[in-house]
């Protein structure tokens, strides 16, 4: 092992679990699910980084847990009965071969979609507020659709374990159903589920709850959270380390995961990708800031992190604890075993193009 990145590669315990090293790749759009499952070629995308040495890989970002939530034109997966538990099994079989351990992201899109006909259900949201992007306007969540999809979400997470995964990470950034609740931008119900922020809160932590409830205390969950919406009016800096305080003393997840900015809008989804006219590590300090305001909690963060000795220094100021070089690991999915052995100059580097990766899928 290269003798600088020595805490790139010491372990870390997340919940009940022990990560070898401190690289994942983080929940994204593969957008390679064969008609909302997970197949051969996803199977072997996730197993290719866990042969190269990465601890954690996060399949299918921005899992569907409902019908509601559309799945099928982004070509993601849609975690709506059991017939997913096998798919989930070959993941986890492949995975684990390779001592690496596999989470998922599950997810309801909220307002941040688009009806695009396929789908037996309309947009659900907070409120009646249309999104800029998609163009869609949404229904106002009622209290028995609430109740519908935390039972959703409980149910997915309990076909995650069932299906030998690991852990689940629940999406609560990207402007998704959960933190649309949490922004006064687009929360403006007047019942128990809007105002002030622990009303807010209600329905992610109900979701929480009942995803405990499904899988039991010895299951690994996390949050992905952003550190600052970077919108008007939206959540700042102050307003998520209060959330991320909240979350971390309620005792129902394992870690948490931070991006920087939201995605709301065509600039916010640009950002939330950075490209190479970005500086390395341009969210680090978002980070950093929610691991002070909840010290005990391990902290993931991705986001243009490219290089090996820079994420060990990361790591070893305490900023992260689990350091995602996803689009790193697209470039070159061998990269934590050639920095093991010290083999720097044997990476092929991320540059940042976006050209093979998101800009792939859009």
């Amino acid at each position: 092992m290269a003798a600088e990145l020595h805490a790139l590669f010491s372990p870390v315990p997340v919940g009940r679990l022990t990560l070898k090293n401190r690289i994942f790749s983080s929940g994204h759009a593969e957008a390679m699910a064969e008609g909302g499952r997970p197949g051969e070629r996803l199977r072997r995308y996730h197993e290719a980084k866990a042969r190269g040495g990465c601890a954690l890989t996060i399949v299918g970002g921005s899992s569907s847990i409902h019908p509601s939530s559309p799945a099928a034109a982004w070509k993601q997966i849609a975690n709506h009965d059991d017939s997913i538990i096998p798919a989930y099994r070959a993941i986890a079989d492949a995975v684990h071969e390779h001592g690496c351990l596999v989470f998922t992201q599950l997810t309801h899109l909220g307002r941040r979609a688009q009806a695009d006909g396929e789908e037996s259900n309309v947009l659900l949201a907070p409120s009646q507020i249309p999104e800029r992007v998609h163009r869609d306007v949404p229904h106002e969540l009622e209290a028995e659709q609430m109740a519908e999809l935390i039972l959703a979400f409980g149910e997915a997470a309990r076909r995650c374990r069932d299906g030998g995964l690991d852990g689940i990470e629940i999406s609560m950034a990207h402007n998704h159903l959960i933190d649309q609740f949490w922004s006064p931008l687009f929360n403006q119900r007047l019942d128990d589920y809007g105002g002030s922020l622990e009303n807010r809160m209600r329905f992610g932590v109900e979701v929480l709850s009942e995803v405990r409830r499904r899988v039991g205390g010895d299951f690994v969950v996390g949050a992905r959270i952003s550190g600052d919406e970077f919108t008007r009016g939206g959540l700042t800096a102050a307003d998520m380390a209060e959330i991320a305080r909240r979350l971390a003393a309620s005792g129902l997840i394992d870690f948490l995961s931070i991006i920087g900015g939201g995605a709301h809008t065509y600039e916010l989804q640009a950002a939330a990708v950075p490209n190479m006219s970005y500086a390395t590590g341009v969210y680090v300090p978002l980070a950093a800031a929610i691991k002070h305001a909840a010290p005990q909690m391990p902290i993931f963060h991705a986001s243009r992190i490219v290089d090996p000795v820079q994420a060990d220094r990361i790591v070893a100021a305490g900023h992260v604890d689990v350091v995602g070089m996803t689009r790193a690991l697209i470039a070159d999915p061998d990269l934590p075993r050639k920095a093991r052995e010290g083999r720097l100059d044997d990476i092929r580097t991320c540059v940042g193009a976006n050209e093979g990766c998101i800009d792939r899928i859009y």
